[in-house]
């Protein structure tokens, strides 16, 4: 797959692209990548609250929470 990357400034949110001809009628993928910081600011990412910072988990949470006989309540 041939990259082409093109640099470009938005006018009202709408981006033009020229390809070359050979690509005319074949199947391509665009790719958007915004700027590091787009609002100027850092993002910040959410933490868990600290009165979890104790917390475990010692139940199974992959085991199913009935049994597989009570599944059959339709019939």
């Amino acid at each position: 797959m041939e990259a082409i990357r093109i640099k470009t400034t938005p006018i009202n949110r709408r981006v033009t692209v020229d390809l070359p001809s050979e690509m005319d009628g074949e199947e391509v993928e665009v790719i958007v990548l915004a700027p590091e910081n787009i609002s100027g600011e850092k993002r910040t990412f959410r933490k868990p609250s600290p009165e979890l910072a104790d917390t475990i988990i010692s139940d199974d949470l992959i085991a199913p929470a009935v049994p597989a006989d009570e599944w059959d309540a339709m019939q």
